[in-house]
């Protein structure tokens, strides 16, 4: 743009950008029209922030760089396949393109709902923004990721879980599974299990567990010792699974233990309780 010769070239002579300023306006635009080169995302569990796999309808977290012009999130109970002008497709391993649907969109991550009917296998993921950029990268689908939300939001310390004991009369006692102080930081709660006859039975709540082969391929170990599961799928939210155990009592008084969850020999992210 600095030369005279490349400026009036096929306007027979004349020069029509002499002026700074209308040359730098014109810079400026045709950059704006100028595909930028795809960016690279990756996709791990919302729950866990680990692993290097996702499972069908889980709830996918994906990192990367200018993935949305800034936070968005749905607050429709029926997730969005666009926000603030961003989607994101699924191409599975059988060559089928979904588009999945948006929690939320910001600059660095967006979290959505993996499609239902995602082959297992490699996938493509990519986000496409409103102003035509893109960014693509791979991740393996399996039928079962499991992944526990945790109360500080990032995959690791105590449970996002709530507990109750039952006595042998059939009263129903709850039991706080984390306590958090006035910054927001949350630790396991002392959680008693009560008298000899008494049951605790904790729910987990996570993704990636609603598509397991049978409930007997789900398993769980609290401080090392096997952990009865009872249930193991669905919630009602959108993504959500929800995983009931009982906190064996030989575990009284043990403190602090790790909660390991298995699924179709997939282990979750572990977690942390407290039993007194």
């Amino acid at each position: 743009m600095q030369n005279v010769a490349h400026r009036s070239s096929g306007t027979g002579g004349v020069d029509g950008l002499t002026n700074a300023t209308q040359r730098a306006q014109l810079i400026r635009f045709l950059l704006s029209i100028i595909p930028a080169a795809a960016g690279s995302v990756s996709s791990i569990s919302a729950a866990s922030y680990a692993g290097t796999a996702v499972a069908p309808e889980s709830i996918a977290a994906s990192f990367g760089d200018k993935l949305a012009p800034g936070v968005v999130v749905n607050t429709s109970a029926a997730l969005s396949q666009a926000l603030a002008g961003s989607t994101l497709t699924v191409l599975d391993s059988a060559g089928v393109l979904r588009l999945g649907r948006l929690y939320f969109v910001s600059p660095g991550q967006i979290n959505y709902e993996v499609p239902a009917a995602t082959a297992v296998g490699e996938a493509t993921i990519t986000v496409l923004t409103g102003i035509g950029s893109t960014s693509t990268g791979k991740v393996a689908i399996k039928n079962a990721t499991p992944g526990i939300f945790t109360a500080n939001g990032n995959g690791a310390g105590v449970p996002a879980a709530l507990a109750v004991r039952i006595s042998a009369d059939g009263t129903q006692t709850p039991v706080n599974v984390f306590a958090c102080d006035a910054a927001g930081r949350c630790a396991p709660a002392p959680m008693s299990l009560g008298a000899a006859t008494d049951q605790t039975f904790v729910s987990l709540y996570g993704t990636g567990v609603r598509k397991r082969t049978d409930l007997d391929k789900v398993t769980c170990t609290i401080g090392g010792v096997a952990a009865p599961v009872s249930f193991a799928g669905a919630q009602r939210s959108i993504g959500l699974d929800q995983i009931n155990i009982q906190i064996p009592n030989s575990l009284r008084s043990r403190g602090e233990v790790a909660v390991l969850l298995t699924v179709d020999s997939e282990a979750s992210n572990p977690v942390t309780l407290n039993v007194q």
